[in-house]
């Protein structure tokens, strides 16, 4: 049985952490993410590539 998706060890050898997520959210909301749209941004660590 998986437990929270924050605690999900992601295949690049870390745990996801809420400031991760938090980052992410942090960077849609950015300047620098004015030209994405329609786009899911998968914060996984790379745990669905594995």
């Amino acid at each position: 049985m998986r437990g929270p998706a924050y605690l999900i060890v992601a295949e690049q050898g870390g745990i996801l952490t809420p400031q991760d997520i938090a980052d992410s959210v942090l960077f849609l909301c950015s300047s620098q993410a004015s030209n994405i749209t329609g786009a899911a941004l998968v914060a996984d660590g790379g745990f669905v590539l594995g």
